[in-house]
């Protein structure tokens, strides 16, 4: 055992002990994916699809069914996802995801709106979206008392860890004013209990490309921000990486990785930041040839969340589950069409850890 990549099974066993409950907040589309495609079609004319399929996704969704699917066969750990749907067809699709990945569905229902849509156009090095958020967009504070709910169960027993991740801030425009609130509000409630309490944030693209809505108030409330190139440099309104990297990690509790794609991810923790320390880059999973890249930073989220919250492991240990999951994730046609148990991950993880940290990134 003298590797750290050979330590992380003994790891999962030792916090196996603790309950832990991940509650995932936001985002949850049906997904119509298109591709692989050559080309976007000009207006009036056409483009042929490799394939056009259906399935559950928005970002939030993706993520919770992620760690459901990372969880199996863990009785100490527990999913929920927590989000506003219509009372249509739709609905009943993601409802079936849910349940056949391990998460509690925790979604209200609002019949005078339909569940959101998002179709996904997926190329050979990219990917674009066309959205109706629908029901989404309804979603506010009012819709989530299911939350608490796992914080403090009928039974009795609450969990020792809650972690909140929150994920599709910008498809959720109802939720956005009163969110820093209600995590503020979260947080004071569990400060006198013995639950530990952690919160992760991705924000998901702002198509206003404003990038504002009270995201950095927001951010003071959350220990993790999870946000990929485009996001970091419009919220940050940095165009260096770095630098955003930098400015962001000075706005929450505790630090943000940045997804970067095929350069990796970024990695500063608050603390550093605030002495001054360069941050962290690492590389991505070896060997993959991705089929498709819709969904990938979803899975990062899952794997980091897993890793990081779940599992008790540094922002390195997360960084790696992250990539893993992100690259595996790439290898089927959707965001969440072939999810990796822990078992797999764990494998991969124990190849790829050292390729991914590099030397510079030694844990």
């Amino acid at each position: 055992l003298d590797t750290p990549s050979q330590l992380l099974p003994l790891l999962n066993m030792k916090r196996a002990a603790a309950r832990t409950h991940v509650a995932v907040i936001g985002d949850a589309f049906m997904d119509v994916v298109c591709g692989p495609i050559e080309r976007l079609p000009r207006w009036g004319g056409d483009v042929e699809a490799g394939n056009i399929s259906q399935m559950a996704g928005g970002s939030a969704l993706n993520v919770a069914v992620g760690i459901g699917s990372l969880m199996r066969g863990n009785a100490d750990a527990s999913c929920s996802f927590h989000g506003l749907v219509g009372e249509d067809d739709f609905a009943a699709v993601l409802k079936r995801k849910l349940d056949a990945s391990n998460v509690a569905d925790c979604l209200a229902v609002d019949a005078t709106v339909g569940t959101g849509c998002c179709v996904v156009l997926t190329g050979k090095d990219d990917r674009g979206f066309v959205t109706n958020v629908g029901a989404t967009g309804k979603l506010a504070v009012e819709h989530l008392q299911s939350v608490k709910d796992y914080v403090t169960p009928k039974d009795g027993t609450p969990p020792s860890r809650f972690h909140l991740h929150v994920s599709g801030f910008y498809s959720c425009p109802a939720l956005r004013p009163n969110l820093a609130q209600y995590l503020r509000r979260l947080r004071e409630e569990l400060s006198s209990t013995q639950v530990d309490l952690s919160i992760s944030f991705d924000t998901n693209c702002d198509a206003t490309d404003v990038w504002d809505g009270g995201v950095k108030e927001v951010m003071k409330e959350v220990d993790v921000f999870l946000p990929n190139e485009v996001e970091a440099r419009g919220i940050s309104k940095e165009e260096d990486l770095e630098a955003a990297a930098n400015v962001l990690a000075k706005l929450v509790r505790k630090g943000i990785v940045i997804t970067c794609g095929g350069d990796g991810a970024i990695l500063q923790q608050r603390e550093a930041a605030d002495a001054g320390k360069p941050p962290r880059r690492t590389k991505i999973a070896p060997n993959i040839s991705p089929i498709d890249f819709t969904g990938a930073g979803d899975a990062f989220d899952s794997g980091f969340i897993y890793r990081w919250a779940v599992c008790g492991g540094s922002f390195e240990d997360g960084a790696v589950s992250g990539s893993c999951c992100g690259a595996l994730c790439t290898q089927s046609v959707g965001a969440n069409s072939d999810l990796p148990s822990s078992k797999t991950l764990d494998e991969l993880e124990s190849k790829a850890r050292d390729i991914i940290l590099g030397s510079d990134c030694a844990a």
